[in-house]
């Protein structure tokens, strides 16, 4: 005696569920290089599991107010190997409460950034804040890794960003 599958269960069986359907996701050492911008200002990245917000090393960050009443954020980023310097103005997303391992919390501006990481380009969540005490400009947090990447800790520089400019150039 042949049971004959329902047709609905016969093409569930035959189409992968979303849930089972994960993307690639690319392995990269705890530490790579990054490009930041249109601009695509090169700068060295720690990539950090433990922490959740990514962050960019700022200077002379400013606050203010659009006509629109849209809140902004003006700071200066400095490739720390060439001395190139940039300033961007970026539209202020929100603000991050960031608590240090000694002190108060700090109360730091997030701002939307194009990172490019390996070929993954994407807009990426940064507060801002002076990374000129740490080694690494930039810290690549859970925010801008998930879906994205895996870290192997006993890597570094595996791979240079390779990420196209907008106009193909």
């Amino acid at each position: 005696m042949s049971v004959a599958l329902p047709a609905f269960l016969f093409v569930v069986l035959l189409v992968e569920p979303s849930w089972a359907v994960s993307r690639k996701k690319d392995i990269f050492g705890w530490v790579e290089r990054v490009e930041i911008g249109k601009s695509r200002l090169r700068m060295e990245a720690k990539l950090d599991t433990g922490a959740d917000t990514s962050s960019l090393d700022a200077s002379k960050i400013r606050r203010y107010r659009e006509r629109d009443g849209d809140r902004w954020v003006e700071f200066l980023v400095i490739d720390r190997n060439s001395g190139r310097r940039i300033r961007y103005k970026k539209r202020l997303i929100r603000y991050a409460y960031i608590k240090e391992h000694e002190g108060p919390s700090q109360r730091r501006p997030v701002v939307q950034v194009e990172i490019c990481l390996g070929d993954h380009l994407d807009e990426v969540e940064v507060s801002l804040v002076d990374r000129s005490g740490f080694q690494y400009p930039v810290l690549l947090g859970r925010n801008a890794l998930e879906n994205v990447a895996l870290v192997d800790a006993g890597e570094s520089f595996t791979t240079e960003p390779t990420c196209p400019l907008e106009d193909g150039k």
